[in-house]
């Protein structure tokens, strides 16, 4: 069974032989030398989507999902070599350069009105025939090419739809030499071509479903706009080369470059003018870096598009990423100065960061056409000198009769453009009528909305923009188009290009408005819990490492090197207790009677059992303590101990710290210190007694302020007289580790109590060797839910929108319920658990699962789509663990092996932290807002 682990290393594997493939096509090692640059843009377009099961090989599919390559990375790692993989690529872009899903579509249309049978397996392998013989010289194992036909004369420079009827007579007699033909060569699929998937629980086909002719319509523009913007990316001179291939190649076959500038009634430009746009829109950036900083370093995040498919400058909302497209023509001819270019730029930048883009699919803005007005009225009165933008601009200025306020937000104007519309006012009205004649414009909103809105809104476009195309279709609302499901990402990654942009910047950089929206952003996604310091122990540093070789040799000197920076310290005591209890005989042969009778009395204490033993001659090392090991080597220096010379190289690189064991009765300086500031309810009263008369003096001198009060507190006294109270006074004494709370210990590097022993860290040792990498997994995470009667579902959804955020960092999260015991377990996937009430609460059994599971438990799992529950023997390993719960319960015993974060739920739903304070293992525990004050 394939772990998540190994599925991404896979893929990853597989994407970098994809990547190889695609410079490999680009600089002309495949083709007999012959480069495909185009044909390489074009699959850089195109989304790639890893599976493991319905696709052998490369499978394209154009359905209502969108566009997409669906690679089967096991296929593209079997490979020979990356001339295969350019091969393979370049095979299966060719079927949509093509095109030939919509002519399929197309000519199974045909089929049925002329009464001929159509087959789509029989379809498929014309397909083939027709691909491998326009790609020159290629020859590519796993897919059919005209040199494997044998049984039937044909002529192979025809297409597949000329080719269908030469061979539907055979395919009628006798399908099976073609289909056993498409078996042994199944590295491109087209069973996904136009149909929706629909799989069973097994991942098996078990359905396809048409695709509607409207949402056809939205995959055929998003095939063309995929096709005119990878010409766009082209150099001038591989642009012309194309054309002369095109030009000398064979006129049977149809050119889809142009038809795809047909269909949209799009005039091409010319290479040099695309070319000059990119060099125009560069030395705009470099110049607004100058002088209009923030909005030089958003430019340069941003997706700069020079494309035809839209007749101005627009700002499309695609599902992964945001384009900010620009039109040469428009671009260079109309837009007359770099003053108006600078301004129609940072025009369609700030649509971006104030978020118009996103706002426009609001519902409660359904006239998108007054949304458009709004929201040009707000970002033109931030564009500002020395940039200068093109007449017939929207100001508030250009409504006399509506005495528009000025700086006011897209939101606050669209209120009072529709008060005015439903009023017909004349102004209004009139500028809804330019814009549906194709005013004067200078940016295209239509590819803001979504693909079940296309062509309900639309800001037009000046025809002197030169390239024109039907204002009802905009080229850039095709089924790629965002939809509401994609919104919460973009507005995220919106929010991170702006801060990212406002980095570094001096005052007066960026404009007070951006600076007001990012205060508003940051206050707005605030965690309610500072999950910033109490998920880092999970999401950080809860991952663990593997290792991984690099092209480094190990240094055969590292550990002679680690022993001579170690032997600066003494043999450290987790080391020897080891040796105490694996290999005793590595310690001094000593009898009991050798050993002091305080360090005798002392093991008796912690160890009873040892009255059985302790009369024997030889000291029982296995039965010891750690402290007791440690201290009787303090004791007795000069016997022969092990030293860090004498200790096996695996065992040097198993331990990560050296640590000293501490007595449990004495508490060290250090801690007091911190007890004074968070703790202090521990530590004895304080009172100016304590110092006696000359210290006070001292104080008197040193602390006049402090001096002068009446009574003292811990949190104010410096940490010079704490010192000095635990060296010169006995007010600590009762004091012990079992009175710390453990939480205040649960980040401290420096000291470690594990409820039975202390330690004091001295040293890190690293673990990784030379010539040996370190690779993060992602943590993961369990959300143990407590599912008794008092915790709400408000309470589940209000801790997993913090999850959420948790869950999008990489963190693999998994859900627990549980009561009086562990009921139900599965993988959290961003959708809030539904929460299931009743029942009583106990905190151990959860926990003990949890510690089992990393051996292998039975458990209820729940899985699939739908989702159904099955009982499985459980094997995972956990980072973290935070348990959500009201607190009703006894005291948990468990110790977690991982860190572990408690949530309590709010007072007022009868929520108490009263039995986990006094929990003996270092965690950490917060109480959730009340409802009341929740954001």
């Amino acid at each position: 069974m394939t772990t998540q682990v190994d599925w991404t290393d896979i893929c990853a594997q597989a994407q970098m032989t994809i990547s190889r493939a695609l410079v490999h096509m680009k600089t002309g090692l495949f083709e007999a030398r012959q480069e495909s640059p185009l044909h390489c843009a074009i699959l850089e377009r195109m989304p790639i989507e890893f599976v493991q099961h319905n696709v052998q090989g490369i499978a394209l599919v154009q359905n209502s999902r969108g566009i997409r390559l669906q690679v089967n990375p096991y296929t593209i790692n079997s490979l020979p070599d990356v001339s295969s993989c350019t091969a393979l690529l370049r095979h299966i872009e060719q079927h949509f350069y093509l095109q030939h899903p919509a002519r399929k579509r197309r000519f199974k249309q045909h089929c049925q009105q002329n009464g001929i049978p159509f087959y789509e397996t029989l379809f498929h392998f014309c397909t083939e025939l027709e691909v491998n013989n326009t790609i020159p010289n290629a020859e590519l194992s796993g897919t059919v090419c005209w040199k494997d036909v044998d049984f039937i004369p044909f002529d192979p420079t025809k297409n597949a739809e000329a080719l269908y009827p030469t061979f539907l007579q055979a395919w009628s007699e006798d399908p099976d030499s073609i289909e056993e033909l498409l078996e042994a060569n199944p590295n491109c699929s087209c069973h996904a071509w136009c149909s929706d998937i629909q799989t069973n629980n097994a991942e098996e086909i078990s359905e396809l479903r048409d695709i509607s002719p409207i949402v056809w319509r939205l995959i055929e523009q998003d095939v063309d706009r995929i096709i005119i913007m990878a010409r766009e990316s082209l150099s001038p001179k591989d642009i012309k080369a194309h054309e002369q291939q095109d030009t000398d190649g064979n006129d049977s076959q149809p050119d889809s470059l142009q038809e795809a500038f047909n269909r949209n009634n799009i005039t091409p430009s010319a290479p040099v003018d695309i070319q000059a746009a990119k060099d125009e829109i560069e030395r705009i950036i470099i110049r607004m870096l100058r002088i209009d900083p923030f909005f030089g370093d958003f430019l340069n995040q941003c997706i700069l598009e020079v494309t035809d498919t839209l007749p101005t400058a627009g700002v499309a909302l695609l599902k992964k990423h945001i384009v900010l497209a620009v039109n040469p023509t428009f671009f260079m001819q109309t837009l007359t100065s770099t003053e108006e270019r600078g301004a129609v730029l940072k025009h369609e930048a700030l649509h971006i960061v104030l978020k118009h883009v996103l706002q426009i699919r609001n519902p409660a803005y359904p006239n998108k056409q007054l949304y458009n007005i709004a929201a040009d009225l707000e970002t033109n009165q931030y564009i500002g000198a020395p940039w200068k933008l093109p007449e017939g601009a929207l100001f508030p200025s250009s409504f006399p009769s509506l005495n528009l306020p000025l700086h006011e937000t897209a939101e606050v104007y669209y209120d009072l453009l529709q008060k005015a519309d439903e009023q017909s006012n004349p102004d209004v009205q009139k500028q809804k009528e330019e814009q549906a004649n194709n005013g004067k414009g200078h940016s295209d909103h239509r590819s803001w909305n979504d693909q079940s809105q296309a062509g309900n809104h639309s800001e037009t476009q000046g025809s002197e923009a030169g390239n024109t195309q039907p204002p009802q279709s905009p080229l850039l609302n095709g089924i790629g188009n965002a939809g509401t499901q994609d919104l919460p990402i973009h507005d995220q990654s919106i929010e991170d290009m702006v801060q990212e942009a406002s980095k570094g910047k001096k005052p007066g950089d960026v404009p007070g408005t951006i600076q007001d929206l990012l205060a508003e952003w940051i206050k707005a996604r605030q965690p309610a819990i500072d999950w910033k310091h109490v998920l880092r122990i999970f999401a950080k540093s809860g991952g663990k490492y593997t290792k991984k070789s690099t092209h480094r040799k190990k240094n055969k000197r590292y550990f002679r090197w680690m022993r001579q920076q170690l032997s600066q310290h003494q043999i450290s005591a987790d080391v020897l207790y080891h040796y105490a209890q694996h290999t005793p005989q590595q310690l001094p042969m000593r009898t009991w009677a050798e050993i002091s009778e305080g360090l005798q009395q002392q093991a008796l204490q912690s160890r009873p059992q040892l009255a059985n033993v302790a009369g024997i001659d030889t000291i029982p090392w296995s039965s010891l303590d750690i402290r007791t090991v440690h201290e009787i080597r303090l004791e007795n220096e000069h016997w022969n101990w092990p030293t860090w010379e004498s200790i096996p190289d695996r065992l040097l690189h198993r331990f990560r710290i050296i640590k000293t064991p501490l007595d449990l009765n004495i508490v060290p300086t250090n801690v007091v210190i911190l007890l004074a500031q968070e703790h202090p309810e521990v530590l004895p009263t304080l009172t100016w007694d304590i110092f006696g008369d000359a210290r006070s003096s001292f104080i008197k001198k040193d602390y006049p302020n402090l001096y002068r009060m009446d009574s003292l507190a811990w949190a104010i006294l410096p940490a010079q007289l704490i010192a000095w109270l635990t060296q010169h006074t006995d007010i600590f004494e009762t004091l012990t580790w079992h009175d710390i709370p453990p939480q205040m210990l649960a980040n401290n590097p420096f000291y470690q109590f594990d409820g039975q022993n202390a330690y004091m860290i001295e040293r890190k040792i690293p673990r990784n060797l030379p010539g040996v990498k370190k690779q993060k997994e992602f943590p993961k995470l369990l959300c143990i839910l407590d599912t008794s009667g008092s915790v709400s579902q408000r309470d589940v959804e209000y801790l997993f929108a913090e999850i959420k955020q948790i869950h999008k960092m990489g963190v693999e999260v998994y859900v627990l319920e549980a009561d009086t015991g562990p009921q139900l377990f599965f993988e959290y996937t961003g959708v809030t658990p539904a929460y299931r009430g009743g029942g009583g609460t106990a905190f151990d059994p959860p926990l003990q699962w949890m510690n089992d599971a990393r051996h292998g438990v039975e458990t209820p799992i729940r899985r699939g789509t739908p989702p159904e529950v099955v009982t499985e023997n459980l094997q995972i390993e956990f980072d973290g663990v935070v348990y959500l719960t009201d607190g009703y319960a006894t005291t948990p015993t468990v110790v977690p092996y991982c860190k572990s974060l408690w949530i309590v739920t709010p007072d007022d739903n009868g929520g108490t932290q009263e039995n986990l304070k006094n929990i003996t293992y270092p965690t950490l525990i917060l109480s959730l807002p009340s409802y009341d004050k929740r954001k």
